[in-house]
């Protein structure tokens, strides 16, 4: 991969900024194809799958509002959301490089 560097460096970012025993605390998804992984993941995904990765602050803040009207997000899932966030970008980068590489 051309940026591998790129990426490394993104996923060692992630590993500092968001502790495991901070993650582990983080509120579950109970069901779906997530279930297991905390909510806010589910919400980051989401997001970049309705975005098609591209990411736009305001619409992010739309969307972010509009999942606490169904499910109001703790503080502590409000502040992971940007490393979540990125942890679903980075994840998507991948996936479609090695789809573009492997035809």
């Amino acid at each position: 991969m051309d940026n591998y560097h790129v990426v490394e460096t993104q996923i060692r970012q992630i590993s500092d900024d968001l502790p495991p025993g901070y993650y582990r605390q983080l509120p579950k998804l109970a069901d779906g194809p997530l279930a297991g992984y905390p909510r806010v993941f589910g919400m980051a995904w989401a997001f970049v799958a309705h975005t098609d990765s591209r990411f736009d602050a305001q619409l992010l803040c739309r969307f972010v509002r509009a999942y606490q009207r169904v499910q109001p997000l703790t503080i502590g899932e409000l502040w992971a959301i940007a490393i979540t966030l990125r942890i679903v970008l980075v994840d998507d980068g991948v996936t479609h490089r090695v789809r573009a590489v492997l035809g």
